[in-house]
């Protein structure tokens, strides 16, 4: 998990990346970047699963789709050149700021409460989870990220105006 969890984000990117491609009617440059994609995770795989088993494995996989998440990135702002790419930049550095304080925090919090089994590893991970959301939440909202607008603008009641006839 640790391993997968280091691409989380890179993932994340390619996935949004390919869309737009295949939304402009290209699906040759997703198919180029996928095949690169795996080629790079199958020598990955076979360099780190010797050293580090299965978590050798999650990290080829990361690692390769952060190489293609930057790879895409860098092909969309050749073919778009008006892509506002700045802006997903924008929010991918607060987001990634936001993670590994989320991460700091869920560690610090894991090791302090709970145990490893029973019903203290409940405990730890509802915990952890809980104060690492809010760790999440506070981050970004210290770093003025427009994405936690969007989202507090979804979960505000609807406003229905009531005129006087």
């Amino acid at each position: 998990m640790a391993g997968f969890a280091l691409g989380l984000v890179g993932f994340s990117v390619y996935l949004f990346v390919l869309r737009v491609f295949y939304a402009h009617q290209d699906a040759r440059t997703p198919f180029i970047i996928n095949v690169g994609e795996n080629l790079l995770n199958i020598v990955l795989a076979f360099v780190f699963v010797d050293k580090w088993g299965l978590l050798g494995l999650g990290l080829a996989f990361g690692l390769a789709y952060i190489f293609a998440a930057l790879w895409a990135l860098q092909v969309l702002r050749y073919k778009l050149p008006a892509f506002p790419l700045h802006v997903i930049i924008s929010s991918l550095w607060r987001m990634a700021l936001a993670s590994l304080v989320m991460a700091e925090v869920v560690w610090i919090v894991a090791r302090a409460v709970g145990a490893n089994s029973g019903p203290g590893a409940v405990v730890r991970v509802v915990v952890s989870t809980v104060v690492g959301a809010a760790a999440y939440v506070g981050m970004l909202a210290a770093l003025q990220s427009p994405e936690l607008e969007d989202v507090r603008s979804r979960l505000r009641p609807a406003q229905t105006s009531t005129s006087a006839e």
